[in-house]
Parts: C-alpha cells; structure tokens; sequence
C-alpha cells in the first residue's frame, strides 16, 4: 500500500494558458490526472495528449513489488522546466505539464505525467513523445526497483542504464 492516500494529490498552481503555460514539478504526492487536464484551457487547443509512466509489476523477467525514486529536486524541476520551455520552442504548443513523482510507488501508480496542448494532435504528440524522452534522458531522478525475491536494484531513467545495469554493484539483496 502507498504511503499516500487516494485523497492526496499533487496540487498544480493556477495557470492561464494564453501566451503559453508551462509547469515542470516533483512531488510526493499522487497525481490527479483530471487536475492536471484542467489546468490548461484556451480556445486554440484542439489536441492534448496525456502520457502517463507507470510501475510495471515485471522488469527483466522478475517480479516488481514497488519503486523508491528519489531526486535532486531543485535541479530536477529546474531541468524539466527547460525541457518544457525547448519544447516550446521547438513545437508550436500553446501548454505543457510535467510532474514527476519522488518517494515510494506500488506497481500501477504513475510516476510521470507529462500533458501538451496544441492546436494539432500531430504537435502534441511529437511534443509529448520529445518532453518525456528527454526528461528520462536527462533529468537527475532515480529509481531502486524492489523484487518479490527480496533483492533490490539501482536503475536510472538514463539512456545509459544497461551499462549500469551490468555492473557489480548493481544488485543488491
């Protein structure tokens, strides 16, 4: 069982989408998916994909039980607002959330939430799938998968985690 409770969710602030919304956040807390659609209206969105990262119960053949992820928050939001802010520039999007979890997750939470909004689905989807692979790639935020046999593991949301993953020291009971 999470730590949270279904009744709390990470609170977004307020925003008004003419001329551009852009929120970036790691939180403790539960992500309420409806709050996060509602948090960018404008009259010129005709498209918006909602990506949502959640905790597989199986990696690599073996039994998830849950994840730990832990962050240089600072860094992390810092990071993932310049994310949000190059996909704006690079795509013709009029918002963008992204909200990253820290903390315990039981397999089926999300862990990561990013929202675009255009007025096309074709840039919102290509923003979207641009924003979370970056993020992954990029943003100092980690994760330790624990399995049902008892041993746990050090992962990262890195481009370079199967070198990771080959090391000595990777594993651990």
């Amino acid at each position: 069982m999470s730590a949270l409770h279904s009744h709390e969710h990470a609170t977004l602030p307020e925003m008004n989408a003419e001329g551009g919304a852009f929120y970036a956040a790691v939180t403790e807390q539960a992500i309420d998916f409806n709050e996060v659609l509602r948090r960018i209206t404008h009259p010129h969105v005709g498209a918006r994909v909602l990506f949502s990262g959640e905790i597989r119960g199986t990696n690599h053949g073996s039994e998830v039980t849950r994840l730990e992820y832990s962050a240089h928050k600072t860094l992390a939001e810092k990071h993932m607002q310049q994310v949000l802010q190059d996909a704006a520039q690079k795509f013709p999007l009029i918002g963008a959330v992204c909200i990253h979890r820290i903390g315990m997750l039981e397999v089926s939470e999300s862990a990561v939430v990013v929202l675009t909004c255009g007025r096309h689905r074709s840039e919102a989807y290509a923003a979207n799938r641009y924003i979370i692979d970056r993020v992954k790639a990029e943003t100092p935020i980690w994760k330790k998968e624990f399995f049902a046999d008892g041993t746990s593991v050090w992962g990262e949301n890195c481009s370079d985690a199967a070198d990771h993953a080959n090391s000595p020291a990777h594993h651990h009971a």
